[in-house]
Protein backbone atom coordinates (compact mmCIF):
# COMPACT_ATOMS: atom_id res chain seq x y z
CA UNK A 1 0.00 0.00 0.00
CA UNK A 2 2.76 2.45 0.92
CA UNK A 3 4.81 1.57 -2.17
CA UNK A 4 1.83 2.08 -4.44
CA UNK A 5 1.21 5.51 -2.99
CA UNK A 6 4.82 6.59 -3.51
CA UNK A 7 4.88 5.19 -7.03
CA UNK A 8 1.84 7.28 -7.94
CA UNK A 9 3.42 10.55 -6.90
CA UNK A 10 5.29 11.42 -10.12
CA UNK A 11 2.06 11.11 -12.09
CA UNK A 12 0.07 13.49 -9.87
CA UNK A 13 0.43 17.05 -11.21
CA UNK A 14 -1.25 18.87 -8.38
CA UNK A 15 -1.78 18.42 -4.69
CA UNK A 16 -5.52 17.93 -5.11
CA UNK A 17 -5.37 14.14 -4.68
CA UNK A 18 -3.20 14.13 -1.59
CA UNK A 19 -4.01 17.30 0.30
CA UNK A 20 -6.81 17.08 2.85
CA UNK A 21 -9.51 19.62 2.27
CA UNK A 22 -8.83 22.76 4.30
CA UNK A 23 -12.41 22.79 5.51
CA UNK A 24 -12.00 19.29 6.96
CA UNK A 25 -8.72 20.20 8.65
CA UNK A 26 -10.27 23.25 10.29
CA UNK A 27 -13.24 21.20 11.49
CA UNK A 28 -10.90 18.51 12.90
CA UNK A 29 -8.85 21.08 14.80
CA UNK A 30 -11.97 22.65 16.28
CA UNK A 31 -13.73 19.38 17.14
CA UNK A 32 -12.29 18.75 20.66
CA UNK A 33 -13.15 22.26 21.84
CA UNK A 34 -16.63 22.10 20.43
CA UNK A 35 -17.28 18.70 21.97
CA UNK A 36 -16.11 19.85 25.37
CA UNK A 37 -18.09 23.05 25.40
CA UNK A 38 -21.38 21.96 23.89
CA UNK A 39 -23.81 19.16 24.65
CA UNK A 40 -24.37 16.34 22.15
CA UNK A 41 -26.42 17.28 19.14
CA UNK A 42 -28.55 15.28 16.78
CA UNK A 43 -27.04 13.75 13.65
CA UNK A 44 -29.12 15.91 11.36
CA UNK A 45 -27.97 19.20 12.93
CA UNK A 46 -24.28 18.20 13.02
CA UNK A 47 -24.12 17.15 9.39
CA UNK A 48 -26.11 20.04 7.95
CA UNK A 49 -23.15 22.48 7.60
CA UNK A 50 -20.97 19.78 6.01
CA UNK A 51 -23.59 19.04 3.40
CA UNK A 52 -23.85 22.67 2.39
CA UNK A 53 -21.44 23.25 -0.46
CA UNK A 54 -19.77 26.64 -0.56
CA UNK A 55 -19.90 28.50 -3.85
CA UNK A 56 -16.80 29.09 -5.95
CA UNK A 57 -15.21 32.39 -4.87
CA UNK A 58 -15.80 35.07 -7.49
CA UNK A 59 -12.09 35.87 -7.57
CA UNK A 60 -11.31 32.28 -8.58
CA UNK A 61 -13.95 32.41 -11.30
CA UNK A 62 -12.36 35.55 -12.74
CA UNK A 63 -8.87 34.03 -12.63
CA UNK A 64 -10.09 30.86 -14.35
CA UNK A 65 -11.73 32.93 -17.08
CA UNK A 66 -8.54 34.94 -17.61
CA UNK A 67 -6.38 31.82 -17.81
CA UNK A 68 -8.81 30.12 -20.19
CA UNK A 69 -8.21 32.93 -22.71
CA UNK A 70 -4.92 31.18 -23.40
CA UNK A 71 -6.77 28.14 -24.77
CA UNK A 72 -9.04 30.48 -26.70
CA UNK A 73 -5.96 31.37 -28.81
CA UNK A 74 -5.67 27.81 -30.08
CA UNK A 75 -9.38 27.58 -30.77
CA UNK A 76 -9.45 30.81 -32.73
CA UNK A 77 -6.48 29.69 -34.83
CA UNK A 78 -8.21 26.41 -35.72
CA UNK A 79 -11.51 28.12 -36.48
CA UNK A 80 -10.12 31.01 -38.50
CA UNK A 81 -7.82 28.84 -40.60
CA UNK A 82 -10.82 26.75 -41.60
CA UNK A 83 -11.90 29.81 -43.56
CA UNK A 84 -8.44 31.04 -44.57
CA UNK A 85 -7.51 27.94 -46.57
CA UNK A 86 -9.74 28.59 -49.61
CA UNK A 87 -8.62 32.24 -49.68
CA UNK A 88 -4.96 31.22 -49.77
CA UNK A 89 -5.63 29.00 -52.78
CA UNK A 90 -7.87 31.44 -54.67
CA UNK A 91 -6.26 33.24 -57.60
CA UNK A 92 -5.92 36.96 -57.06
CA UNK A 93 -6.66 36.72 -53.32
CA UNK A 94 -3.25 35.93 -51.93
CA UNK A 95 -0.68 33.18 -52.28
CA UNK A 96 -2.30 30.93 -54.89
CA UNK A 97 -1.12 27.88 -52.90
CA UNK A 98 -1.16 24.36 -54.25
CA UNK A 99 -2.78 21.54 -52.27
CA UNK A 100 0.64 20.39 -51.01
CA UNK A 101 1.63 23.89 -49.92
CA UNK A 102 -1.65 24.31 -48.05
CA UNK A 103 -1.16 20.96 -46.32
CA UNK A 104 2.32 22.01 -45.21
CA UNK A 105 0.91 25.34 -44.02
CA UNK A 106 -1.57 23.53 -41.78
CA UNK A 107 0.84 20.77 -40.76
CA UNK A 108 3.80 22.90 -39.67
CA UNK A 109 1.61 24.35 -36.93
CA UNK A 110 1.38 20.98 -35.18
CA UNK A 111 5.13 20.37 -35.49
CA UNK A 112 5.93 23.76 -33.96
CA UNK A 113 3.37 23.18 -31.19
CA UNK A 114 5.11 19.93 -30.24
CA UNK A 115 8.44 21.75 -29.97
CA UNK A 116 6.85 24.46 -27.85
CA UNK A 117 5.20 21.89 -25.59
CA UNK A 118 8.57 20.20 -25.06
CA UNK A 119 9.91 23.28 -23.26
CA UNK A 120 6.61 24.34 -21.65
CA UNK A 121 7.34 22.56 -18.35
CA UNK A 122 10.78 24.16 -18.02
CA UNK A 123 9.44 27.61 -18.86
CA UNK A 124 6.45 27.32 -16.53
CA UNK A 125 8.42 26.06 -13.52
CA UNK A 126 11.43 28.27 -14.15
CA UNK A 127 9.75 31.58 -14.97
CA UNK A 128 6.48 31.13 -13.11
CA UNK A 129 2.97 30.87 -14.51
CA UNK A 130 2.50 34.60 -15.11
CA UNK A 131 5.71 35.06 -17.08
CA UNK A 132 4.98 31.88 -19.01
CA UNK A 133 1.58 33.32 -19.96
CA UNK A 134 3.33 36.52 -21.06
CA UNK A 135 5.89 34.65 -23.19
CA UNK A 136 3.10 32.64 -24.80
CA UNK A 137 1.03 35.71 -25.61
CA UNK A 138 3.96 37.64 -27.07
CA UNK A 139 5.03 34.68 -29.22
CA UNK A 140 1.49 34.18 -30.46
CA UNK A 141 1.05 37.87 -31.30
CA UNK A 142 4.31 37.89 -33.27
CA UNK A 143 3.29 34.73 -35.11
CA UNK A 144 -0.19 35.79 -36.21
CA UNK A 145 0.91 39.27 -37.27
CA UNK A 146 3.82 37.77 -39.20
CA UNK A 147 1.45 35.41 -40.96
CA UNK A 148 -1.10 38.13 -41.67
CA UNK A 149 1.48 40.41 -43.30
CA UNK A 150 3.46 37.72 -45.18
CA UNK A 151 4.13 38.46 -48.84
CA UNK A 152 5.75 35.15 -49.79
CA UNK A 153 5.22 31.48 -49.04
CA UNK A 154 8.41 31.09 -46.94
CA UNK A 155 7.40 34.10 -44.85
CA UNK A 156 3.90 32.67 -44.45
CA UNK A 157 5.35 29.39 -43.20
CA UNK A 158 7.68 31.11 -40.74
CA UNK A 159 4.80 33.07 -39.27
CA UNK A 160 2.78 29.88 -38.96
CA UNK A 161 5.71 28.15 -37.26
CA UNK A 162 6.09 30.93 -34.67
CA UNK A 163 2.35 30.81 -33.98
CA UNK A 164 2.59 27.07 -33.35
CA UNK A 165 5.46 27.60 -30.91
CA UNK A 166 3.33 30.02 -28.93
CA UNK A 167 0.39 27.65 -28.78
CA UNK A 168 2.54 24.68 -27.76
CA UNK A 169 4.30 26.68 -25.08
CA UNK A 170 1.09 27.86 -23.49
CA UNK A 171 -1.41 25.07 -24.04
CA UNK A 172 -0.56 23.24 -20.81
CA UNK A 173 -0.19 26.35 -18.64
CA UNK A 174 -3.78 27.43 -18.15
CA UNK A 175 -5.10 24.08 -16.82
CA UNK A 176 -2.21 24.00 -14.34
CA UNK A 177 -2.80 27.60 -13.28
CA UNK A 178 -6.54 27.06 -12.85
CA UNK A 179 -5.93 23.93 -10.77
CA UNK A 180 -3.43 25.72 -8.53
CA UNK A 181 -5.70 28.67 -7.69
CA UNK A 182 -8.92 26.65 -7.28
CA UNK A 183 -10.26 25.07 -4.07
CA UNK A 184 -10.09 21.25 -4.37
CA UNK A 185 -13.86 20.68 -4.43
CA UNK A 186 -14.27 22.94 -7.49
CA UNK A 187 -10.97 22.16 -9.21
CA UNK A 188 -12.17 19.50 -11.65
CA UNK A 189 -15.02 21.56 -13.09
CA UNK A 190 -12.97 24.75 -13.37
CA UNK A 191 -10.14 23.01 -15.23
CA UNK A 192 -12.63 22.02 -17.95
CA UNK A 193 -12.97 25.71 -18.76
CA UNK A 194 -9.77 25.41 -20.80
CA UNK A 195 -11.47 22.99 -23.18
CA UNK A 196 -14.59 25.13 -23.20
CA UNK A 197 -12.49 28.17 -24.13
CA UNK A 198 -10.90 26.23 -26.99
CA UNK A 199 -14.32 25.58 -28.49
CA UNK A 200 -15.41 29.17 -27.89
CA UNK A 201 -12.30 30.23 -29.77
CA UNK A 202 -13.17 27.91 -32.65
CA UNK A 203 -16.63 29.46 -32.83
CA UNK A 204 -15.10 32.96 -32.84
CA UNK A 205 -12.86 31.87 -35.71
CA UNK A 206 -15.90 30.67 -37.64
CA UNK A 207 -17.62 34.00 -36.98
CA UNK A 208 -14.57 35.85 -38.28
CA UNK A 209 -14.56 33.71 -41.41
CA UNK A 210 -18.24 34.40 -42.00
CA UNK A 211 -17.75 38.15 -41.56
CA UNK A 212 -14.86 38.29 -44.08
CA UNK A 213 -16.07 35.54 -46.44
CA UNK A 214 -16.25 37.85 -49.48
CA UNK A 215 -13.53 40.37 -48.59
CA UNK A 216 -10.75 38.87 -50.71
CA UNK A 217 -7.09 39.27 -49.74
CA UNK A 218 -7.80 42.01 -47.20
CA UNK A 219 -10.34 39.67 -45.62
CA UNK A 220 -8.06 36.71 -44.89
CA UNK A 221 -5.28 38.99 -43.68
CA UNK A 222 -7.72 40.70 -41.31
CA UNK A 223 -8.99 37.34 -40.09
CA UNK A 224 -5.49 36.26 -39.14
CA UNK A 225 -4.53 39.63 -37.63
CA UNK A 226 -7.58 39.55 -35.33
CA UNK A 227 -5.95 36.52 -33.69
CA UNK A 228 -3.65 38.98 -31.89
CA UNK A 229 -6.54 40.51 -29.93
CA UNK A 230 -7.09 37.70 -27.40
CA UNK A 231 -3.40 37.24 -26.46
CA UNK A 232 -3.04 41.03 -26.19
CA UNK A 233 -5.93 41.10 -23.71
CA UNK A 234 -4.38 38.20 -21.78
CA UNK A 235 -1.04 40.01 -21.70
CA UNK A 236 -2.66 43.04 -20.10
CA UNK A 237 -4.48 40.88 -17.54
CA UNK A 238 -1.26 39.06 -16.63
CA UNK A 239 0.43 42.30 -15.60
CA UNK A 240 -2.59 44.06 -14.06
CA UNK A 241 -4.87 41.46 -12.47
CA UNK A 242 -3.65 37.85 -12.38
CA UNK A 243 -1.46 36.87 -9.40
CA UNK A 244 1.26 34.24 -9.44
CA UNK A 245 0.29 30.63 -8.71
CA UNK A 246 0.30 29.94 -4.94
CA UNK A 247 1.87 26.53 -5.51
CA UNK A 248 4.73 28.02 -7.52
CA UNK A 249 5.31 30.65 -4.82
CA UNK A 250 5.45 27.95 -2.12
CA UNK A 251 7.88 25.93 -4.23
CA UNK A 252 10.14 29.01 -4.42
CA UNK A 253 10.00 29.59 -0.66
CA UNK A 254 7.60 32.55 -0.85
CA UNK A 255 4.91 31.12 1.41
CA UNK A 256 3.72 34.44 2.84
CA UNK A 257 2.91 35.73 -0.64
CA UNK A 258 1.11 32.47 -1.37
CA UNK A 259 -1.03 32.87 1.77
CA UNK A 260 -2.20 36.31 0.68
CA UNK A 261 -3.41 34.87 -2.63
CA UNK A 262 -4.94 31.77 -1.06
CA UNK A 263 -7.02 33.90 1.31
CA UNK A 264 -8.71 35.42 -1.74
CA UNK A 265 -9.03 32.09 -3.58
CA UNK A 266 -10.40 29.93 -0.74
CA UNK A 267 -13.61 30.32 1.28
CA UNK A 268 -13.33 32.31 4.53
CA UNK A 269 -13.72 29.12 6.59
CA UNK A 270 -10.55 27.59 5.12
CA UNK A 271 -7.35 27.20 7.11
CA UNK A 272 -4.84 28.81 4.76
CA UNK A 273 -1.87 27.80 6.91
CA UNK A 274 -2.95 24.17 6.62
CA UNK A 275 -3.32 24.54 2.83
CA UNK A 276 0.22 25.91 2.54
CA UNK A 277 1.55 23.12 4.75
CA UNK A 278 -0.18 20.53 2.56
CA UNK A 279 1.29 22.10 -0.59
CA UNK A 280 4.78 22.08 0.96
CA UNK A 281 4.37 18.44 1.91
CA UNK A 282 3.16 17.50 -1.56
CA UNK A 283 6.05 19.31 -3.25
CA UNK A 284 8.58 17.64 -0.97
CA UNK A 285 7.08 14.21 -1.63
CA UNK A 286 7.18 14.80 -5.37
CA UNK A 287 10.83 15.86 -5.19
CA UNK A 288 11.77 12.82 -3.13
CA UNK A 289 9.92 10.49 -5.47
CA UNK A 290 11.48 12.11 -8.52
CA UNK A 291 14.98 11.79 -7.07
CA UNK A 292 14.38 8.20 -6.03
CA UNK A 293 12.80 6.94 -9.23
CA UNK A 294 13.28 9.38 -12.11
CA UNK A 295 12.21 8.63 -15.68
CA UNK A 296 13.37 5.02 -15.49
CA UNK A 297 10.47 4.18 -13.16
CA UNK A 298 8.07 5.38 -15.86
CA UNK A 299 9.74 4.19 -19.06
CA UNK A 300 11.91 1.15 -18.34
CA UNK A 301 10.67 -0.61 -15.21
CA UNK A 302 7.23 0.69 -14.31
CA UNK A 303 5.25 -1.10 -11.63
CA UNK A 304 1.77 -2.42 -12.33
CA UNK A 305 0.23 0.69 -10.77
CA UNK A 306 2.38 3.06 -12.81
CA UNK A 307 1.81 1.05 -15.96
CA UNK A 308 -1.97 1.29 -15.55
CA UNK A 309 -1.75 5.05 -15.08
CA UNK A 310 0.47 5.42 -18.14
CA UNK A 311 -1.89 3.34 -20.28
CA UNK A 312 -4.90 5.40 -19.19
CA UNK A 313 -3.21 8.80 -19.43
CA UNK A 314 -1.33 8.29 -22.68
CA UNK A 315 -4.15 6.23 -24.16
CA UNK A 316 -6.77 8.92 -23.59
CA UNK A 317 -4.48 11.60 -25.08
CA UNK A 318 -3.71 9.46 -28.13
CA UNK A 319 -7.37 8.57 -28.63
CA UNK A 320 -8.32 12.23 -28.63
CA UNK A 321 -5.70 13.09 -31.24
CA UNK A 322 -6.14 10.08 -33.53
CA UNK A 323 -9.71 11.18 -34.18
CA UNK A 324 -8.00 14.02 -36.14
CA UNK A 325 -10.92 16.35 -35.45
CA UNK A 326 -8.67 19.44 -35.46
CA UNK A 327 -7.21 18.48 -38.85
CA UNK A 328 -10.66 17.75 -40.25
CA UNK A 329 -11.86 21.19 -39.16
CA UNK A 330 -9.22 22.81 -41.38
CA UNK A 331 -10.86 21.15 -44.40
CA UNK A 332 -14.54 21.47 -43.51
CA UNK A 333 -15.19 24.02 -46.28
CA UNK A 334 -13.64 21.67 -48.85
CA UNK A 335 -15.74 18.78 -47.53
CA UNK A 336 -18.90 20.86 -47.73
CA UNK A 337 -18.05 21.97 -51.28
CA UNK A 338 -17.57 18.34 -52.36
CA UNK A 339 -20.89 17.52 -50.68
CA UNK A 340 -22.67 20.05 -52.90
CA UNK A 341 -22.74 23.14 -50.70
CA UNK A 342 -21.23 25.63 -53.13
CA UNK A 343 -21.93 29.16 -51.83
CA UNK A 344 -19.66 30.57 -49.15
CA UNK A 345 -22.58 31.93 -47.16
CA UNK A 346 -24.13 28.47 -46.79
CA UNK A 347 -20.76 26.89 -46.04
CA UNK A 348 -19.99 29.35 -43.26
CA UNK A 349 -23.55 29.07 -41.98
CA UNK A 350 -22.98 25.34 -41.48
CA UNK A 351 -19.63 26.12 -39.81
CA UNK A 352 -21.37 28.42 -37.35
CA UNK A 353 -23.93 25.73 -36.57
CA UNK A 354 -21.14 23.20 -35.93
CA UNK A 355 -19.33 25.69 -33.70
CA UNK A 356 -22.46 26.39 -31.63
CA UNK A 357 -23.12 22.67 -31.15
CA UNK A 358 -19.53 22.11 -30.00
CA UNK A 359 -19.77 24.88 -27.42
CA UNK A 360 -23.11 23.67 -26.04
CA UNK A 361 -21.92 20.07 -25.75
CA UNK A 362 -18.65 20.97 -24.03
CA UNK A 363 -20.44 23.25 -21.55
CA UNK A 364 -22.82 20.43 -20.63
CA UNK A 365 -19.92 17.98 -20.32
CA UNK A 366 -18.06 20.41 -18.05
CA UNK A 367 -21.07 20.73 -15.76
CA UNK A 368 -21.23 16.95 -15.44
CA UNK A 369 -17.52 16.54 -14.80
CA UNK A 370 -17.75 16.54 -10.97
CA UNK A 371 -21.35 15.36 -10.74
CA UNK A 372 -21.63 13.06 -7.68
CA UNK A 373 -23.78 10.50 -9.50
CA UNK A 374 -21.43 10.06 -12.48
Amino acid sequence: MRDDAVEALPDTPTDARRSPRPESMAETAAAPTADAAAPPTTASSSTAPADKEEAVPRYVVLLAMCAALNSCNLGYDIGVNSGVGPHLQAKGEGMNLSDLQLELFFGIFGLAAMLGAAVAYTASDGLGRRKAFACTSITFIIGVLWTATATSYPSLMMGRFVTGLGVGLGLAIDPVYIAEVSPPKHRGRLVTWSETATNVGILLGFVSGFAFRDAGEAGWRSMLALGAVIPAVLLVLVFTFMPESPRWLVAKGRSEEAKLILRRCYPPSSDVDAVVAAIQSAIEEERNASNAYGWSALLWRPTKTTKRMLIVGVGVAMSQQTTAIEAIQYYILYILADAGVKTRSKQFGILLLIGCIKVVVIVVAGRLFDHPKL
